[in-house]
């Protein structure tokens, strides 16, 4: 997927919690956009079409405008840490609010709250596509999987070849679920089959067996039986 955006890269965040050894429900980004550090923080790395207001419910929230379908595509990018969450499926949830989106040229574009990973294998976007023209808040909430080959995992906010304004606000990214352990590898040589004959012949008996039949039974070179109890 090629775009022309104009991106800010969101590298390091002293609001941004990032963990060695996951677990389920762990905290890997997480953003409210309140509070005077994370504010000085995103202050830094925003700029004239990606800012932070506060809105109508007193809280700060990240602002994405884009008047003008011939302009750069515009998001913010916040990088995860692919190499602890290869192999794992993340939770992505955000607050979302937004005002005179115009219809998107195709099903991926629009209002985008999208993780883009990299990997040998090839790039994934999985994303939670949502609706054009002006709503109020409401939740975006999807998991997405972590291929194991992935070398970069990025977060984008922000709108892809629309125009209107959307607000973000109460980021949280936390592990859904961690990587399959791999299984444990199987002992050298053949496996053990209770016995050490080279074949089993035999059949299912009862229990009213007289001796006759047990000397049939070594007639045919059985070695084996099923005995039905009941």
């Amino acid at each position: 997927m090629k775009v022309t955006c104009f991106v800010l890269l969101l590298t390091l965040l002293t609001a941004c919690v990032i963990v060695s050894a996951i677990n389920k429900g762990d905290i890997i980004v997480q953003h409210n956009f309140d509070g005077i550090t994370e504010q000085a923080t995103w202050n830094k790395v925003l700029g004239p079409l990606v800012q932070l207001v506060t809105t109508e419910r007193g809280s700060t929230a990240l602002r994405t405008d884009r008047k003008q379908l011939d302009s750069p595509s515009t998001w913010v990018q916040i990088t995860l840490p692919a190499s602890t969450l290869r192999g794992c499926k993340i939770r992505i949830q955000a607050a979302v609010k937004a005002e005179n989106i115009s219809v998107p040229p195709n099903s991926w574009n629009g209002i985008k709250i999208m993780l883009h990973t990299k990997g040998s294998s090839g790039d994934t976007y999985p994303q939670q596509n949502l609706p054009q023209g002006t709503f109020d808040w409401r939740m975006a909430d999807y998991v997405a999987n972590v291929p194991l080959d992935t070398d970069q995992a990025i977060l984008a906010l922000g709108l892809e070849a629309v125009t209107g304004a959307v607000w973000f606000d109460d980021l949280n990214v936390t592990v859904y679920s961690k990587p399959r352990p791999h299984p444990p590898t199987p002992p050298a040589g053949q496996p053990y089959k209770g016995h050490n004959l080279t074949r089993l012949r035999g059949a299912m008996i009862g229990i009213n067996l007289q001796e006759q039949d047990f000397r049939d039974f070594a007639s045919w070179n059985a070695n084996h039986v099923r005995w039905q109890l009941l």
